[in-house]
């Protein structure tokens, strides 16, 4: 006669700290952050800036740990709930009521939208059985993404590039071209700094900092913070990587990449603050063809049906 005994060790779930960024002591956070040193990172080298970042975002943790506390979660709250799962849900009942009262077009086609991004946030909340339903697209790349490898290039003189350096090249002469027009960037002055971070939405996903927006939004009126994001602004660089692009392409040419940049919280800053940079030098250099609407601001349908109208004129 045989007898096994197992013993089954079942772990406690424990659900995910996270901080309470609504009840934050702000003098004590103040005081912390007040002592700061303003780097100084004129001509500096990469490394130094690296360096002097890592010390910057060390110190704002460290002054978190001791102002802001860790909430108090119910045993019945989820904490993959977020903000925007609940604005999803509220936007799409908010729809669906106003569609069974007025049963307008318009409201529909809104109501199935707001519908769909409910259902992908959903499907990302599911887990890897949900991600697996939203990365189908993944699959129909002609395996590129299978070896890890990025394909042989061939540039516009059918010469290919195969060894990592010279295919970094072809894409970055794809990238950013040339331009004959030689534009300096003025340096980045602290009153942009502070608009751009005053004007990005408190409520975002938080970045693998886990320091929320609205954090920024009440710290950056210390004059230490916003000395040192100025100096860090303008002397600091961002890694791009390199993505396919949809459809069915040939991914022998640099055209069918795109690039990402790879950012963290102070990253996403600085990229709003230069991406207003180039849609100003855009405009006031006149970079961009007239019948090149998409993506300027302050351009709406009416500038394309005049655009329209006047070559009909002049035919």
């Amino acid at each position: 006669l045989t007898r096994t005994q197992i013993d089954i060790d079942i772990p406690t779930h424990e659900p995910p700290r996270r901080r309470n960024w609504a009840a934050i002591d702000i003098k004590v956070l103040q005081e912390l952050l007040s002592q700061l040193i303003v780097p100084r990172l004129v001509n500096a080298l990469k490394s130094h800036i690296k360096l002097a970042t890592v010390a910057f975002t060390a110190a704002i943790r460290k002054a978190v740990d001791q102002s802001v506390l860790w909430a108090r979660l119910s045993a019945w709250s989820n904490p993959d709930f977020t903000r925007k799962c609940k604005e999803a849900v509220q936007t799409c009942r908010q729809l669906r009521c106003q569609l069974s009262n007025t049963h307008n077009p318009w409201i529909w086609r809104a109501y199935l939208q707001a519908r769909n991004k409910k259902k992908c946030l959903q499907a990302i909340e599911q887990g890897p059985l949900g991600l697996w339903k939203l990365a189908k697209w993944a699959h129909s790349r002609n395996g590129v993404y299978k070896s890890g490898i990025t394909s042989t290039l061939q540039d516009l003189d059918s010469h290919m590039a195969e060894t990592v350096e010279a295919k970094t090249q072809l894409l970055r002469e794809a990238f950013f071209p040339p331009i004959s027009v030689t534009i300096e960037f003025p340096e980045i002055l602290c009153h942009k700094i502070e608009h751009v971070i005053c004007s990005i939405p408190p409520d975002k996903v938080l970045g693998e900092d886990g320091i929320p927006n609205s954090f920024w939004h009440k710290i950056i009126g210390i004059l230490v913070i916003i000395d040192t994001l100025y100096e860090i602004f303008n002397a600091c660089h961002l890694i791009t990587i390199v993505l396919c692009k949809d459809g069915n392409r040939d991914y022998h040419i640099p055209k069918a990449y795109r690039p990402v940049a790879l950012l963290n919280t102070l990253g996403k800053f600085l990229k709003a603050i230069i991406a207003r940079h180039i849609s100003y030098a855009m405009e006031s250099e006149g970079l961009l063809p007239s019948s090149h609407l998409d993506g300027r601001k302050g351009i709406s349908m009416d500038h394309a049906i005049q655009i329209i109208l006047d070559r009909i004129r002049g035919a």
